[in-house]
């Protein structure tokens, strides 16, 4: 019982500091910047038609980021946890550099790709998600294979 009361206090003191450190300097910039109709005019700031592109822009870079590191690191993973650990040392290694690379380097490089044929889809929604997904694909290589080495392999009679 003391366990459990622990444990609802633990996770109610870290959503009370998450929200504190992420929502409030949120709605402190929003306040303060609006002064007293701070509703009113975030409410028609977040209406116009150019922040309605944004904010379109912004979910689809970020799923569709999320959607190409799933697709990258998904086969990665499973094929990393169904070999030998002591072989795949290497191989993890070269596939989790662009996990330590800052993703505005790899966006550099891209952009340094500008004078080839590609220049035209260079500076693309696309091609932006291309280079987030692909900068990011090592964290969902890592978590499928850290997932599927938790699965046993084995049969147990009568466990599909």
């Amino acid at each position: 019982m003391r366990h459990d009361l622990d444990r609802a206090l633990g996770l109610t003191a870290a959503w009370a500091i998450f929200l504190i450190c992420s929502i409030g300097p949120i709605l402190w910039m929003l306040v303060g910047s609006a002064g007293m109709d701070a509703v009113k005019t975030a409410a028609t700031a977040l209406t116009g038609d150019r922040q309605r592109v944004l904010i379109r822009h912004t979910f689809l870079l970020g799923t569709g980021a999320a959607a190409c590191a799933v697709c990258a690191g998904l086969p990665l993973g499973i094929s990393l946890a169904r070999c030998d650990p002591s072989r795949v040392r290497l191989a993890r290694f070269a596939l989790v550099v662009p996990l330590v690379l800052p993703s505005y380097v790899l966006g550099l490089a891209w952009v340094a790709l500008a004078d080839t044929p590609l220049a035209a889809w260079t500076y693309s929604l696309p091609a932006a998600t291309a280079v987030l997904g692909f900068s990011f694909y090592p964290v969902e290589m890592l978590a499928t294979e850290a997932a599927v080495r938790g699965v046993s392999s084995s049969k147990k009679p009568g466990v599909w």
